[in-house]
């Protein structure tokens, strides 16, 4: 129904009048993966996308949840490089033209690490028949059997 409309008066001078008539959509959204859940190793990448259409063109930007002060960038793909742990989590894109509410998707995140160990303290006094602790923490994903 979009488009230009005109009214015609024919007298003896024609004058026509011109309308043009511009359908909002509210914004709607196609994501990728569609299971919404990436998994990627250390050092690797990964490729989130929030396809979004309306009328007019929404725009789509991103954040990373519990940190959404920044912003990530704008645009149907977030890609992420040289993955390292702490970008496991979950991402979220948000899609909107200013019709209607705007449509935010979250995405979850998994980079995959081998096995990190701290050790507390790397030395540990004790007598003979007295109790040790060894104190080690494993960091991995998938998780480490220790």
């Amino acid at each position: 129904d979009a488009g230009d409309y005109v009214c015609q008066i024919s007298d003896r001078v024609s004058k026509d009048q011109v309308h043009t008539v511009e359908v909002l959509v509210p914004p709607s959204m196609r994501a990728s993966p569609e299971s919404r859940h990436a998994a990627a190793r250390r050092g690797g990448a990964a490729v989130l996308e929030c396809r979004a259409s309306g009328n007019p063109v929404p725009t789509v930007s991103w954040h990373k949840l519990n940190d959404s002060s920044l912003r990530l960038g704008e645009g149907p793909q977030l890609q992420l490089s040289r993955l390292e742990r702490q970008h496991s989590g979950k991402y979220a894109c948000t899609v909107d033209n200013g019709v209607g509410p705007p449509i935010v998707s979250e995405f979850q995140l998994q980079v995959l690490y081998p096995p990190e160990i701290t050790v507390e303290r790397s030395w540990v006094h004790t007598g003979e028949g007295f109790r040790a602790e060894l104190l080690c923490t494993v960091l991995a994903d998938p998780p480490a059997e220790v």
